[in-house]
Order: C-alpha cells, then sequence, then structure tokens
C-alpha cells in the first residue's frame, strides 16, 4: 500500500505543478507579445522611412542630371551682392525628379521644405554660380557673369533635393525624408 500512496502524492504534485507550468507559460507570453509587437512595428517603421528616402535619393539624382545637362541662369542676379535670392530655380530639374515619383502628391507650397505634416512632397532643383573661395552654399549665389576678386574664379553649382513629411506607426524621431543631390557642374 506504501508505493501506491506515494505514486498517488508523486501524481498530484506532477499535476499542480503542471499547472503551475502552464499558467507561468501563458503569463510569460502575455508580457513577451506586446513588446515584441512594439519592436516590430518600430523594425517597419525604420524600414518604411528608409524605402522612402531610397526613392527620395533616385528621384533627386534623376534631376541632377538635368540640371548638371541644362544648368539654369539667373539673369537677373546681382554681380555684386551675394544672396541666396541670386539662385534660378531649375524647372526641367523638378520636372525630371516629378517624373520620378509618379503618383506621390506634391507640395507647391512655399514654405514646403520646412513643413512636418501632411503627404505631399517637396521638389526644389536649383542652379546658381559663386566665387571658388566661398564655402559652397545658395547664400553665396552671384550672376553667372560676375568677376571674383583675386585669383577666384567663378563656379556653377547645381542642388536638387526631394523631400517628403512622414508619419511613423511608433513614436520615432524621424518627422521627415530627404533626398538630396548637390553637384558641381563648371
Amino acid at each position: 500500500m506504501l508505493p501506491s500512496a506515494f505514486q498517488a502524492l508523486a501524481s498530484a504534485i506532477h499535476r499542480r505543478l503542471a499547472r503551475r507550468a502552464r499558467a507561468a507559460a501563458a503569463l510569460e507570453f502575455g508580457l513577451t507579445v506586446p513588446i515584441l509587437g512594439v519592436a516590430l512595428m518600430g523594425i517597419a517603421d525604420y524600414a518604411n522611412a528608409i524605402q522612402h528616402m531610397t526613392r527620395l535619393e533616385s528621384a533627386a539624382r534623376s534631376g541632377a542630371q538635368i540640371v548638371w545637362a541644362q544648368p539654369a541662369t539667373n539673369a537677373t542676379a546681382s554681380a555684386t551682392d551675394k544672396s541666396a535670392a541670386n539662385a534660378a530655380r531649375n524647372p526641367d530639374g523638378e520636372a525630371a525628379v516629378r517624373a520620378f515619383l509618379t503618383g506621390w502628391q506634391e507640395d507647391t507650397s512655399a514654405d514646403c521644405e520646412t513643413a512636418t505634416t501632411g503627404a505631399a512632397v517637396c521638389i526644389r532643383a536649383w542652379t546658381w554660380c559663386q566665387c571658388s573661395g566661398d564655402a559652397v552654399d545658395r547664400a553665396n549665389a552671384l550672376r553667372c557673369t560676375a568677376t571674383c576678386p583675386g585669383t577666384e574664379t567663378i563656379r556653377q553649382y547645381g542642388s536638387v533635393t526631394a523631400s517628403r513629411p512622414f508619419s511613423p506607426i511608433v513614436t520615432a524621431p524621424v518627422t521627415r525624408v530627404v533626398g538630396n543631390v548637390e553637384l558641381r557642374i563648371r
């Protein structure tokens, strides 16, 4: 009789421990699934942002090829006062970017480069000239027929930017994705 009493006790203990193990497994599963779900959504967000940046970068490259082949000039630009207003928009470069991003709505507002809401893409293609001694920046733009001081020469640059607000599913620091190409034309 003693062996069967031990068997019954062992069987009862085994059943009780099995129930506790199943409960512990269910609790662990319930705690880890939400954490894994948020992590997977974050990974998907990051991958989506990279995909958008890659597409915008490719579109900007497409526009840069046109800007390089057909640079715009701003005949009304100042020959002496450096200013971003002296840079010329390049409509052919912007059209090339637009063609690459078919299906994406375009934001044509003046402040589209800084917008963080909406889903429209902002396209800007610029061409400008500046003296070789200045830092490459539209703020240093001059008329392409200007003369530079000393031995500096006039150089022509182009810039194509395609940007779009980005709304992540999970809270992330990315609020805008940008594709940008800057090139020296001559």
